[in-house]
């Protein structure tokens, strides 16, 4: 990625998702590590990194319909959340939890009021 932050400051991404032409989220992680998230807005030219809760889990997923709406999913984490949420473009997110506290897989947003995540065998629908 062009303008990304140098790779040694990155353990691992692994899921980009662009609402605009402009606007991008990429979200990984290491196992138990804490997750990670970057976005830019101009198009993957310059990146920084957005301030998750230092529980969040490592993010295996990102889907953002908007340019204030993601959901990212991942391993579970210590509070057993494996989804965080932001409707500020990142600024905040809120975690969730999947029934069991089941690893997310994939995350897809078809809508900005609908969000499917695979988890395991089980596939999770939010409105």
């Amino acid at each position: 990625m062009t303008g990304a932050p140098e790779s040694q400051d990155i353990p691992y991404l692994v899921s980009v998702s662009c609402p605009s032409d402009v606007a991008c989220v990429t979200v990984g992680g290491v196992g138990s590590l804490p997750g990670l998230a970057y976005a830019s807005s101009d198009g993957g030219q310059t990146w920084h990194a957005l301030t998750l809760a230092t529980s969040t889990p490592s993010l295996t997923s990102v889907a953002c319909p908007s340019v204030s709406m993601c959901v990212a999913g991942g391993t579970p984490s210590v509070d057993g959340s494996t989804i965080v949420v932001t409707q500020d473009g990142g600024t905040t997110w809120a975690p969730e939890t999947t029934p069991g506290g089941t690893a997310v897989d994939a995350v897809a947003c078809p809508g900005i009021d609908e969000c499917i995540a695979s988890a395991g065998s089980d596939i999770l629908v939010g409105h």
